[in-house]
């Protein structure tokens, strides 16, 4: 997805109106006359700033649409910016952005061509690999501290994917509101990987100065070989995209920063929950699920139907057919797990549709449409059986009833002009907001990974924007998101 430049200076809508008139030497008493406004106070105080939202998009919708002040491309998206700068204020105006950057995975800061490394040892400076040779390591122990930088993390993930070397990487990540979610968004490479701890340096929690050693952007490496002696080294960014590798030294000559590190971190939250560790079968995912969603207020991007919205019978024959052919589970063995996915999905499906708690749900039409003609989920398990036609009306007929007439379960659509994200994400209020990437297929010893963001300042700013942008501009009302469905429903009868 391209997203246009960031538009500089961030004005709010009326001096930015106002700029716009000064480039063409019309004064404000003129541009209300050209504009048909009876009262040049109207004007007055729109461009002081004055007024409520609704005077200001009208203004918007007639100078983007009569196009009196012939504008340019530049300055219609410099209105539109201003426009939502002053509906929601700068600081939530940034956030949102910065949301919607985390959600398209798409990174606005500028990236190094390659991440270089130079050496210290008293000869010429060489480029060096950023971790040695990692094959002949049977451990590696990385602390990083700050270096929340995407095409860094993105490169270390992708030099410690696929090896047999036992990783255990250490993060202390700053969580101040001017960069938190960015730094989220940076930490994307490694987020879902089972053997990454972030630990949240939140401001005012150390001095001065020992806030600045987990803001000093550097890494720290313990490398315990198979064979020979342990070693340290430890990189310092010096610029962008550059490292300054420091000597390499025997093993415990970084042992006070370590010290240091680990007293630290007992007073840190984590940054993350890994769900997936220690659920070892679907029964204990599905508990785990429950436990989250139950008598909680939800906000959620999901692609497609999310299995708790599926009814129990029609899962449990999906259950019964998918496992009794994939070999999960000798016969014998299907009736009591049966038996107690039913029980858990059961409780699932009812909190769903009976809590008295808000939940809401964005669908992306185009997964929905597929979903209708498969009959499965973008996150189908991998062991459960497609639905069949019959099964697929049941299920959205019965979101559509419930969208229609439960004034608790709220569900929208992505506008056409608005790209689905690439993760699913839901806030569950109180406890964390949870990411997955889409497309997986929930087989939990595989490839299925999903996290639980727990800092609070995340999830308000999540929840802002999910409330203030997303539903505010970027999804159908409720007599649209009825008429895709019953669109929808016809799809699937006819599949």
């Amino acid at each position: 997805m391209h997203m246009q430049p960031i538009i500089r200076p961030m004005l709010d809508f009326g001096p930015c109106v106002r700029q716009i008139l000064q480039k063409r030497n019309i004064s404000a008493s003129e541009f209300a006359r050209m504009m048909g406004y009876k009262s040049r106070n109207s004007i007055f105080r729109i461009l002081d700033g004055e007024g409520g939202h609704g005077p200001r998009q009208a203004l918007y919708d007639r100078l983007t649409s009569e196009d009196m002040l012939s504008l340019t491309q530049q300055e219609r998206r410099e209105l539109f910016q201003a426009l939502e700068i002053s509906r929601v204020g700068l600081v939530a105006f940034l956030n949102n952005r910065a949301m919607r950057e985390l959600m398209m995975d798409v990174f606005m800061e500028e990236e190094a061509d390659e991440i270089r490394v130079l050496s210290m040892d008293g000869r010429k400076a060489h480029v060096d690999g950023l971790y040695g040779s990692i094959d002949h390591l049977k451990e590696i122990e990385i602390t990083i501290t700050g270096c929340c930088d995407r095409q860094i993390l993105t490169q270390l993930n992708e030099r410690l994917t696929g090896k047999n070397t036992t990783f255990r990487i250490t993060h202390f990540v700053y969580t101040g509101e001017e960069e938190l979610i960015r730094n989220i968004s940076a930490i994307q490479p490694l987020l879902y990987r089972s053997d990454y701890t972030a630990y949240a340096v939140e401001p005012g929690m150390f001095s001065r100065e020992r806030q600045r050693l987990y803001r000093n952007n550097m890494i720290y490496v313990h490398s315990i070989p198979y064979e020979g002696r342990q070693y340290d080294r430890a990189f310092v960014m010096a610029d962008k995209g550059c490292f300054l590798a420091l000597k390499q030294r025997d093993a415990g000559s970084i042992s006070q920063l370590d010290a240091f590190f680990k007293q630290d971190a007992m007073r840190m939250r984590p940054l993350k929950d890994d769900r997936n560790e220690g659920v070892a079968d679907y029964v204990a995912y599905t508990e785990e699920c429950l436990r989250m969603e139950q008598s909680r207020t939800m906000y959620t991007i999901k692609r497609d139907v999310p299995l708790s919205c599926v009814q129990t019978d029609i899962l449990s024959q999906c259950v019964l057919e998918g496992f009794a052919a994939a070999g999960i589970a000798p016969q014998e063995e299907i009736a009591p797990l049966l038996e107690q996915l039913q029980r858990v999905h059961n409780l699932r499906f009812e909190n769903h549709f009976t809590k008295r708690k808000p939940s809401h749900m964005v669908f992306d039409r185009a997964a929905m449409e597929r979903f209708t003609q498969t009959g499965r989920q973008s996150d189908h398990f991998f062991a459960f059986r497609a639905y069949t036609p019959q099964e697929r009306v049941r299920i959205l007929t019965n979101l559509r009833e419930q969208a229609a007439e439960n004034p608790y379960f709220n569900v929208y659509f992505f506008k056409p002009e608005y790209e689905a994200p690439q993760m699913e994400i839901a806030l569950f209020e109180g406890m964390g907001t949870l990411m997955a990437k889409p497309d997986t297929n929930y087989n939990l010893m595989g490839e299925h990974t999903e996290t639980i963001i727990t800092q609070e300042s995340f999830c308000a700013c999540y929840k802002n924007y999910y409330m203030q942008d997303l539903l505010e501009r970027q999804v159908t009302d409720k007599q649209e998101t009825l008429d895709i469905l019953d669109q929808l429903i016809e799809m699937a009868k006819n599949a």
